[in-house]
Parts: C-alpha cells; sequence; structure tokens
C-alpha cells in the first residue's frame, strides 16, 4: 500500500532529510509535495509503479515538462528548479527508486552526489573514498 504523500512529507520534514538551510528544505518539500500530488493521478500499488507508470521515468531532464503545465492547470505554480530537488528528496528517501538510463539522463550536478553520499550511506561511501591502511590487501578481479 502506497504511504500517504503526507506521511511522506513528514519524513521529508525531519532529520537527516530536512536541509539545514530553510530555503533549500522549502524546495525540497514543496517540489516533493507537488510531484506526489501529480503522481497521485497514475495507476500503481507504491509510489514507485506510480512514477514508473507516468511518462517522467521516460523523459530525463525534460520530466519537469509534464510536470509543470499540470500543476499550473490545478491552480498552483511551481518552478523547475524546486521540482528537481522535490524529485532528489524523493531518491534519498527510497520514495522512489530511479532506474540507471533515468539517473544517466538527469544526474548532472555534484547535488545528486552529495545528497546520496549524506542520505544513503555515509559511512560507506566514507570507506571507498578513504580506504583505511588497516584493511587486508585485496585479492581477484575487484582489487584496482
Amino acid at each position: 500500500m502506497v504511504p500517504k504523500a503526507e506521511v511522506v512529507l513528514a519524513k521529508i520534514n525531519r532529520p537527516p532529510l530536512r536541509a539545514h538551510v530553510k530555503t533549500t528544505h522549502e524546495n525540497r518539500w514543496y517540489g516533493a509535495r507537488k510531484i506526489l500530488w501529480w503522481l497521485e493521478t497514475f495507476p500503481g500499488v507504491t509510489w514507485q509503479e506510480r512514477w514508473q507508470a507516468s511518462p517522467a521515468s521516460m523523459l530525463g531532464l525534460k520530466w519537469t515538462d509534464v510536470v509543470l503545465p499540470w500543476v499550473t492547470e490545478r491552480g498552483d505554480s511551481a518552478r523547475k528548479e524546486g521540482l528537481r530537488s522535490g524529485l532528489l528528496c524523493l531518491f534519498v528517501a527510497d520514495v522512489i527508486r530511479p532506474d540507471l538510463p533515468f539517473l544517466l539522463r538527469i544526474v548532472q550536478t555534484r547535488y545528486w552526489r552529495e545528497a546520496v553520499v549524506v542520505h544513503r550511506d555515509p559511512a560507506g561511501f566514507a570507506r571507498i573514498e578513504h580506504p583505511d591502511r588497516d584493511d587486508p590487501p585485496r585479492k581477484g578481479r575487484w582489487s584496482q
């Protein structure tokens, strides 16, 4: 069953997903709210299924071109930057999991990497970037 949008937004409103900078947090929250509102119009049992049923997953950076007019037609407003920030937040919150082709089309800024490092697995990324000298030598295919 899909958690209600309010449950997802409440998760975004709490640390660690709540941004320290007020305007960043507001952009993420409002963008996520508008995306969830739009996704509610698609079939699916989960937010992921709704995302996959939407045209957005196939459009790469142009995904906002289908969401913006929809929001405007309903008497609300949105900005591309706010929607993109909201989508980033939904990704790192595990509400939506983009497929690799979508990520390859959209990940063009350092913000994506930073958000994933901070919110998904900070310790894992730290081990990758700064391997401990005490680690045993690696052998085999992935040793270099």
